[in-house]
């Protein structure tokens, strides 16, 4: 059953279930990922690289993926175009060569948490305290859940809206535009926290380019919709765009807040803090850095991005 709490934005209502947290997962081994034959995961690793998959030959899925850059590019929107910078038997679908690079590259295995969990003593006093906190008193598991901290679920936790949006009004309802269902409006898929230290900015569109800003917004996400400093995004300084309009929109925010369905929890800084100690231990420092590393040229011959971190 789900227990409801009431909370009053502006003119709205807004109605929360409460949530109730997860278990600690098990160490993640090779039976968590597919398995692929070496010479599709190298096809994939050069597909990835390689301008030629997109229609103007010119934006590679490393370009906004890079392993330099924590398989992001670091910006809250995205450049895109015109940016510089970052026989039968035989067929290969590039799909599955994408998915074989990425599932073997991307994978963040050996962190201090993974070792824990392994048996170790890998992580601190202060880390074990914020894994308590997490896997109990702040629920954060409740969707974060399992061996890589997703329940691959879709949420709807109140992040504003920035960008171009999916319509005429800039909107971007995501769950709710696919499946026309009013209870999916605004709800995203829930994110690994695997590296998460190393990969924002934050939110499924970047609004929190700081780890403790998008970890407040959890704690109270009305108050985060609300009170947003839109000097925390990471947005290009010379792209003539207007990345507020829906956000100006006042009717579009009490929407996003009304659809908000998970409920405040009242921690104080020494506990925000260990929080975010924790999930520093499911870094893996080595995450992208082993196997193959980035191609010197692509099938396609053309160029490839430049891996220095935007300014």
């Amino acid at each position: 059953m789900k227990i409801l709490t009431l909370v009053v934005f502006g003119a709205g209502i807004i109605y929360g279930a409460t949530a109730f947290a997860g278990s600690i997962p098990t160490a993640a081994n090779d039976v968590d990922f597919h398995q692929f034959p070496a010479e599709l995961v190298k096809l994939g690793r050069d597909l990835f690289f390689d301008p030629i998959l997109s229609g103007n030959k010119n934006i590679a899925c490393a370009t906004c993926h890079h392993p330099s850059l924590g398989t992001s590019d670091g910006m809250s929107l995205s450049v895109g175009e015109d940016g510089v910078g970052l026989g039968e038997s035989r067929r290969v679908d590039m799909g599955n060569a994408l998915s074989a690079f990425i599932g073997s590259k991307f994978r963040a295995t050996e962190s201090p948490f993974d070792r824990y969990l392994a048996g170790e003593d890998a992580v601190s006093e202060e880390q074990l305290a914020g894994m308590d906190l997490f896997y109990g008193k702040t629920r954060c598991s409740t969707c974060h859940s399992g061996t890589f901290q997703t329940d691959h679920n879709f949420h709807a936790i109140g992040l504003l809206q920035l960008g171009p949006g999916k319509d005429d009004y800039a909107s971007d309802a995501e769950r709710g535009m696919i499946t026309s269902e009013q209870e999916d409006m605004y709800r995203f898929r829930t994110p690994t926290l695997r590296n998460v230290s190393m990969t924002g900015p934050y939110g499924h569109n970047g609004a929190y380019a700081n780890l403790e800003d998008i970890v407040r917004h959890h704690l109270d996400a009305v108050k985060g919709l609300s009170s947003y400093d839109r000097s925390k995004a990471v947005l290009a300084d010379d792209v003539a765009a207007n990345d507020w309009k829906a956000m100006d929109d006042f009717d579009e925010v009490m929407r996003i807040a009304e659809a908000i369905e998970i409920s405040d929890v009242a921690l104080v800084e020494d506990e925000i803090a260990k929080i975010i100690s924790f999930l520093g231990a499911l870094t893996d420092e080595g995450a992208g850095k082993r196997g193959l590393g980035t191609p010197n040229s692509v099938p396609s011959g053309l160029p490839l991005d430049a891996t220095a971190p935007p300014s």
